[in-house]
């Protein structure tokens, strides 16, 4: 029988959930656990609970007293990590920008990825937080940011990419990610928006986890309770 990882992605939404966070990350054991909207002030308490602190990619500047926090999205992993990558599509890593407010555009993106190892075989593990939009609908900067996406995920290679893409499915943008890649979120799920913590109480499929054809997905389900969005939950193995 082949390896496989135990995987959870999952918008954490800064620092709102802890506690039920905690007792659902606890619970699953996950082998790698996939944060967006982290901050790098809570990186202790996921490490407590997820695994190492793989890599952190952050994404823009949070006000905060005695100095600033950053915000972005992060890889944990109980296996050995062998090597990782933070790809930039839009924005610069060396100058994280302060939050603007209504200026989506000052926040950068980043595809994180890494490699971990379980029973001598190496594991892709991908996560981002795209572009966001108010609506759901596709712009211009997601449009500009979704080609400069592939052309990161054209480098990456085989990968299990799992995220908040912040674009509805069956709309233009989580379309263009499932005409590429398997979108392994079963129909049965409508929104992975929690509908009471969620600042807008809003159904959309926004979240994914897509797969190229070296790695097959399964098990594949979505847990409420734990954030404003549901937790991504699913076994990966390489395809035969």
């Amino acid at each position: 029988m082949s390896p496989r990882i135990s995987l959870i992605s999952l918008n954490v939404e800064h620092s709102k959930h802890l506690e039920t966070i905690k007792a659902f990350l606890e619970r699953e054991k996950s082998d790698v656990f996939c944060a967006q909207e982290i901050l790098d002030c809570d990186i202790p308490f996921f490490e407590k609970i997820a695994g190492p602190l793989v890599f952190f990619a952050p994404m823009l500047m949070l006000s905060r007293e005695p100095k600033p926090i950053f915000w972005g999205i992060a890889i944990f992993s109980r296996l050995s990590a062998r090597a990782h990558e933070a790809y930039y599509y839009h924005g610069d890593k060396n100058c994280v920008r302060m939050y603007e407010k209504n200026n989506p555009d000052a926040t950068s993106h980043a595809l994180l990825y890494a490699d971990v190892e379980k029973d001598g075989e190496v594991f892709r593990i991908g996560t981002t937080h795209f572009t966001w939009t108010p609506d759901g609908q596709a712009d211009d900067a997601q449009r500009r940011d979704l080609n400069a996406l592939f052309r990161a995920l054209d480098t990456a290679g085989d990968i299990a990419l799992v995220g908040d893409f912040n674009a509805p499915r069956g709309l233009e943008i989580f379309s263009a990610l499932s005409a590429r890649f398997k979108d392994n979120i079963p129909p049965r799920y409508d929104t992975s928006i929690e509908g009471s913590p969620h600042r807008n109480s809003i159904k959309r499929m926004v979240d994914g986890l897509f797969t190229t054809p070296a790695y097959e997905a399964y098990d594949v389900s979505m847990a409420s309770g734990v954030s404003d969005h549901y937790a991504i939950k699913a076994r990966v193995r390489s395809a035969q």
